[in-house]
């Protein structure tokens, strides 16, 4: 039981927020009202929470893998079932589809952001896998959280001040730009994380250049932001200004 609570509580601290993060850019298109809205979300994610948890559950008891190989199966669980979260996201909100897949492509760096410092911090403070061979353990569910809690609130600003006042400005073209350049920075940053991920080859100095690498990434959604946020701001000029030169002809 007590195992159950740890893969359910650990699974879902790890993808709620990585959910709100995708709908919040949507805040205003939701398909129903916002409270039905977390409450679907938040259903949603408990009961893929307790898929994952009860499979996890069955490998462990039933020795249907070697348990040195059940952290790396529970990782492909746990990106499988990414599979459902899109769907489920998809169904919750309105728009085109370059937008949302851009969306959940951010939300994706961002999430895998936060399960890497995780995972940084967790191989240095106790070893990178627990007894049983599970995650989860006492040290990453607070680490998760902390990360987090890090990490979501400078996100939620980029979207809230950057991308929101863009949302109905950008036409399909630039949002496939966009998804293009956020599975682009997404790739880099997983190939670039595997060093960190060998405890054997780890340096601090390569954690500086990654934590870089991070912060360029994210600042490379901001400059693109503002690109566009300034193509705006012409775009808005130019239409006054034709109708102030059509009202001045009508005088």
């Amino acid at each position: 039981m007590l195992l159950l609570i740890r893969l359910l509580v650990g699974y879902f601290l790890q993808s709620f927020p990585f959910g709100l993060l995708c709908i919040y850019a949507f805040r205003d298109h939701y398909r129903f009202r916002s409270r039905q809205t977390y409450l679907i979300l938040s259903g949603g994610t408990l009961l893929l929470s307790t898929i994952f948890s009860t499979l996890c559950i069955l490998l462990y008891k039933y020795s249907i893998i070697p348990q040195k190989d059940l952290f790396f199966a529970a990782n492909l669980l746990f990106m499988a079932t990414m599979i459902p979260c899109l769907l489920m996201y998809i169904y919750l909100t309105r728009g085109i589809f370059s937008k949302k897949l851009f969306v959940f492509l951010f939300a994706l760096t961002a999430a895998f952001v936060i399960n890497s410092f995780n995972n940084i911090i967790c191989s240095h403070l106790s070893r990178h896998m627990t007894a049983d061979g599970l995650p989860y353990d006492n040290v990453s569910i607070p680490m998760i959280l902390l990360c987090t809690l890090l990490f979501i609130p400078p996100l939620l600003f980029l979207l809230h001040h950057k991308f929101i006042p863009l949302y109905d400005f950008l036409d399909p073209k630039e949002y496939r730009q966009l998804c293009l350049l956020a599975l682009v920075l997404f790739l880099i940053l997983i190939f670039e994380f595997f060093p960190m991920s060998d405890g054997r080859i780890y340096t601090r100095t390569i954690l500086y250049l990654y934590i870089a690498l991070i912060l360029c990434t994210f600042m490379i959604y901001f400059i693109f932001f503002q690109i566009f946020a300034r193509e705006k701001k012409r775009f808005e000029a130019q239409k006054q200004l034709e109708e102030t030169t059509r009202q001045l002809e009508l005088q």
